[in-house]
């Protein structure tokens, strides 16, 4: 049998942080939403000075420039968001193991075990940070590069990954 390539970490906020900047940054639909947000938001604004110019200042423009800001703030304030996320994630601040196999892969935690094949992950994700591994299009598990043993592990992972999951692809 084949020893399993282990991955462990403390998933902490900047662990947390620095994965979900990461899956912005490499997610085209995440980066999209964020520019039409500001867009949107620039947008209103705009509108709100131009009516000041052109009618005064009246709640129509306060209601533009507010909502305008809302949509910029929501792209700038994501850390602040991000954070009340995380303090209701049940595996903050714990202790995460993974063990990948070349048919199954087992993912320990204080609160769960799940172990599963190779066959429910849909696509995998290398990032020079680490890995994004999707179950489905919009879930993903974050394995950080730091947490494998060494670099070895790491390709072991990457070629576990790349023969078992349709979608592999590297990126950064």
């Amino acid at each position: 049998m084949d020893h399993a390539v282990t991955c462990d970490f403390r998933w902490t906020l900047e662990e947390f942080l620095t994965a979900q900047r990461l899956s912005i940054r490499y997610s085209r639909s995440a980066r999209i939403l964020i520019w039409i947000m500001r867009l949107i938001g620039g947008s209103f604004v705009l509108a709100g000075a131009i009516r000041t110019v052109n009618v005064g200042f009246d709640k129509w423009v306060a209601a533009m420039v507010i909502g305008g800001c809302i949509f910029l703030a929501a792209t700038l304030s994501k850390h602040r968001f991000l954070a009340r996320q995380y303090e209701r994630i049940p595996e903050k601040d714990s202790h995460v193991r993974w063990e990948a196999f070349p048919d199954r892969f087992v993912i320990k935690t204080a609160a769960s075990c799940y172990e599963t094949s190779w066959s429910v992950i849909t696509r995998v994700v290398r990032t020079p940070q680490g890995f994004f591994v999707y179950p489905q299009r919009y879930l993903w598990y974050w394995l950080p590069a730091h947490a494998f043993k060494n670099p070895a592990d790491t390709e072991r992972f990457a070629q576990f990954a790349q023969a078992k999951v349709a979608q592999y692809e590297e990126v950064g």
